[in-house]
């Protein structure tokens, strides 16, 4: 557990799977960059069944990605899955302000002052982890979540802002009153799916299960 609670363990493992999700990237655009990984994230650990790896990072690359060798590929998923452990451990202590959103180069940005595209591309990959989970895409294919109603909101208003490597209030569209809602929200569907979880077995992922 130390190394989830190092920050500058945590910034490696973000260069070095941001570097690989742009290499990747260009080669596949179905596959995320690490603002959209972040958000995928906190929709597969809240989900009400547990995602494996072996399915959610098929998703996270967009297909079966290409490594240079079998060091990187072990480098790149260790990554991954460091990453996985740090945001359970945020989501676990439910706490609703601390919240930052990754990029590409392994730099943080607070949620408050992140650009609109930023939020876009975190409510997408939040989106896509969301209707992952076959109980959650089940239900909302008969009643239509409201909290999903709100991510997409999201997105149509930040894709209409000009964007800026910098958040300024003539070019956000997104308020901060809907970047407390969405801190707000993404920690109550982790509580709200808690007894859920905890009817199935818990089933934890394991490091050496993709290079073995």
């Amino acid at each position: 557990m130390e190394k989830l609670q190092n920050k500058n363990n945590i910034s490696q493992d973000l260069k070095v799977l941001g570097n690989f999700l742009i290499a990747n990237k260009n080669k596949n655009n179905s596959g995320m960059n690490t603002t959209m990984f972040h958000g995928f994230l906190y929709a597969i650990i809240s989900s009400p069944i547990t995602i494996m790896p072996n399915d959610w990072l098929y998703v996270l690359f967009g297909g079966f990605p290409e490594f240079q060798s079998t060091k990187d590929q072990k480098e790149v998923y260790e990554a991954a899955l460091t990453l996985y452990g740090f945001v359970k451990l945020k989501l676990n202590s439910h706490t609703r302000t601390d919240l930052l959103i990754w990029q590409d180069d392994g730099t943080e940005v607070d949620l408050m002052t992140a650009t609109d595209p930023m939020l876009v591309d975190f409510c997408t990959g939040y989106i896509k982890g969301y209707l992952l989970d076959p109980v959650v895409k089940d239900t909302f294919v008969e009643l239509p979540d409201l909290s999903l109603a709100f991510f997409l909101a999201i997105i149509k208003l930040g894709t209409n802002t000009t964007k800026s490597t910098k958040v300024s209030s003539e070019k956000s569209k997104i308020d901060t009153s809907m970047r407390i809602a969405l801190q707000n929200l993404m920690v109550e569907n982790h509580i709200n799916w808690e007894k859920i979880r905890d009817l199935h077995f818990r089933k934890t992922y394991f490091h050496d299960c993709f290079y073995k």
